[in-house]
């Protein structure tokens, strides 16, 4: 997936226990991403499915951030991020060879984060380590176009809701004056959805048609609503564009 959207960033956590500042915020600045990862499937009977999955992301961008004791400053930052996925998936199997089909699923996400943030005066710097766990339950629909006996096209569009907590582990420093603040823990509640709209085709291989290929093309929106403790606020993270997925299926 490639994406564009916004992030938000805590500012003062760490200066505040360094006793520098009395004050900490959190601001949301604008983001170019990348992600990719894979899946994998299993099912007894096509009903039930187990699905496990791993992404790997990367994020940057640049803001003039309104520090109030530094003044305005230019800074440009990065995360990389790891998403670890688990979910139960059920299908229905009375709408199995229909032009509509549907799923439910739910399941658990583990994401681990690392941002880099950096004035380009080299007057303020920022890392921040994140754990993040969320609880998820979504759907699935798709209708078919086109159905051979070999080749299917589909039209699929999917939904997800999330709730869980994001542990930050962040850490101030001035470069300019040798000073680094100590590590402060912030502890946010995130909660938010996941849309996607995609285009999908199957093709069945050999005279059996057991061992498919498969693909999907659309479009992905994530929004991510974060609330920040003491005075940090409530803040966005949103992120979308447009997103492929490519694979295969085998029945035994």
């Amino acid at each position: 997936m490639f994406g564009d959207g916004t992030v938000s960033l805590p500012l003062g956590y760490s200066l505040t226990k360094g006793g520098v500042l009395s004050q900490e915020t959190a601001f949301t600045v604008p983001r170019n991403s990348l992600y990719y990862g894979g899946t994998l499937s299993y099912s007894h009977g096509q009903a039930w499915y187990i699905d496990g999955s791993i992404a790997q992301g990367h994020s940057s961008g640049s803001e003039a951030i309104p520090t109030g004791f530094l003044g305005d400053i230019n800074s440009t930052f990065s995360i990389d991020d790891t998403w670890y996925q688990v979910y139960l998936k059920y299908t229905f199997p009375q709408l199995r060879g229909k032009r509509f089909s549907a799923y439910l699923r739910g399941g658990a996400t583990y994401i681990s984060a690392t941002l880099n943030d950096s004035a380009t005066s080299g007057a303020y710097s920022q890392k921040d380590d994140t754990q993040e766990i969320r609880g998820n339950i979504g759907f699935g629909l798709a209708y078919s176009l086109y159905s051979t006996r070999r080749l299917r096209f589909d039209l699929q569009a999917e939904g997800e809701g999330f709730y869980g907590e994001r542990f930050q582990q962040s850490t101030e420093s001035e470069p300019g004056s040798g000073f680094t603040a100590p590590q402060d823990n912030i502890n946010n509640s995130v909660y938010g959805g996941i849309g996607r709209a995609t285009l999908g085709v199957e093709y069945r291989l050999g005279s059996s048609g057991l061992l498919k290929i498969f693909g999907e093309v659309g479009a992905e929106v994530d929004y991510t609503l974060v609330q920040y403790p003491s005075g940090g606020g409530s803040h966005n993270e949103d992120l979308w564009g447009p997103y492929i997925k490519l694979g295969l299926r085998y029945a035994f």
